[in-house]
């Protein structure tokens, strides 16, 4: 027999259930269809489990006193609380109804009026867990849907199966995680460093962190993302990444990452940072995201002219909330880009007792990273190269078969 989705969670969770995470798990509105839900899934584990220590825990704890636990003092003000919060979104729903929306800016008609003048084919929108429900694209493959993700080493995934335990407490979790970082391989303490980051970040904010939708972009850049991306590239000091609202090109951009040549600095990623927002942000951020992208192989073939276009990936991130899509562009051809996300949508844990999802959100953590430093490297290889040509004995004592040097500035005007 298939079970319901409230079978198998309280299946998971008994006899460590808690009531009220139940109710918050799956979003009930109202008590009694909560409570209802609850009990039939309970009675239900009670009549088809095997383990007579299980069946008799649910006996004591819940039938025999008509679950009463649900009627305790604690889950009397969780429910005050939660249609306290249903009431205030209704009342603000009703008065929305009589303000006019305002006039979209100079810039928000920028923005959703530019992808296609821009020549960029977008599918990053197409396979799981994309935004069709938000934004409408057109009903092409996506590319990258299908790449298999760079996989964990061993002992990461061991790490994070240790620190995300269900059983241990928060506070265990974290010395656990420092205590990681002092045995662990010099060219691997940026990984652990991320694994203290995020359970610290649990430690301190995970009340916070379950209602995301209230935090400001400057709450989730101090709690959360302003160290994770610094941490991220903090083994490579070629690499740097800023964050504050900078600039580039026509748009303010959250954090921005910049590889290291000859005392300059270029961008080859950047971040764009949201609170949960409107479809309206959220496609506008989306727009900006691919705009910037554009201006960032742009900027990289007008500095070295040298470097086919076409071998050029940049690799940007879209954040809204704790989700967030990791966007590439690319060329195939004259001043044609072509964008797709990245498997599915990032998403950082809402908890620490989660390891599989801790491990997934690694995962795409450092695939990104991978693509990022990819994109360097071949950077500076082709540069090089290019120097190695430039300063050969042939091109300086001359020849009478010089090569006409190909460039490409034309791919990007």
């Amino acid at each position: 027999m298939i079970l319901t989705s409230h079978q198998t969670y309280v299946l998971e969770k008994l006899p460590g259930l808690i009531v009220k995470e139940f109710y918050m798990y799956f979003g009930f509105k109202t008590r009694e269809n909560g409570e209802e839900k609850l009990r039939r899934a309970i009675e239900y584990v009670f009549e088809t489990t095997e383990s007579e220590d299980l069946k008799q825990y649910i006996l004591t704890e819940y039938i025999e006193d008509d679950f009463q636990i649900f009627n305790s003092t604690i889950m009397d003000e969780y429910w005050l609380t939660t249609q306290r919060q249903i009431n205030e979104t209704s009342t603000l729903k009703r008065k929305a109804e009589y303000i006019s929306p305002p006039k979209k800016s100079s810039k928000d008609r920028k923005l959703s009026s530019t992808i296609s003048n821009a020549n960029i084919i977008d599918l990053s929108n197409e396979g799981p867990s994309g935004q069709s429900n938000t934004i409408k694209w057109k009903n092409t493959k996506s590319l990258s849907s299908s790449i298999e993700l760079l996989a964990l080493k061993s002992e990461q995934v061991s790490s994070i199966e240790q620190v995300f335990n269900d059983k241990v407490h928060i506070n265990e979790k974290y010395r656990k995680s420092l205590k990681l970082q002092l045995y662990c391989k010099s060219e691997d303490l940026y990984f652990f460093k991320l694994l203290t980051h995020l359970v610290e970040g649990h430690q301190i904010n995970e009340s916070e962190l379950y209602e995301a939708s209230d935090l400001g972009e400057k709450d989730l850049d101090i709690m959360l993302y302003g160290r994770l991306f610094n941490l991220l590239f903090s083994n490579r000091n070629d690499i740097r990444v800023v964050s504050g609202d900078t600039k580039f090109e026509n748009f303010n951009v959250d954090y921005r990452v910049r590889f290291l040549h000859k005392s300059k600095l270029y961008d080859i990623s950047h971040i764009e940072l949201g609170r949960a927002t409107t479809a309206t942000k959220i496609k506008d951020d989306h727009t900006k995201i691919l705009l910037e992208s554009k201006s960032i192989i742009k900027n990289i073939i007008n500095n070295f002219p040298f470097i086919l276009p076409s071998n050029l990936k940049v690799h940007c991130i879209q954040l809204c909330g704790l989700k967030g899509d990791i966007i590439s562009l690319t060329m195939k051809k004259k001043t044609s880009f072509i964008a797709d996300r990245l498997g599915q949508r990032l998403r950082v844990p809402l908890n620490s007792r989660d390891s599989q999802k801790a491990v997934r959100f690694f995962q795409q953590l450092l695939h990104y990273r991978y693509e990022v430093i990819k994109a360097v490297n071949k950077i500076k290889d082709d540069i090089h190269e290019n120097d190695d040509r430039h300063s050969s004995l042939e091109r300086v004592l001359g020849s009478n078969n010089k090569k006409q040097e190909v460039l490409y500035k034309d791919w990007v005007l």
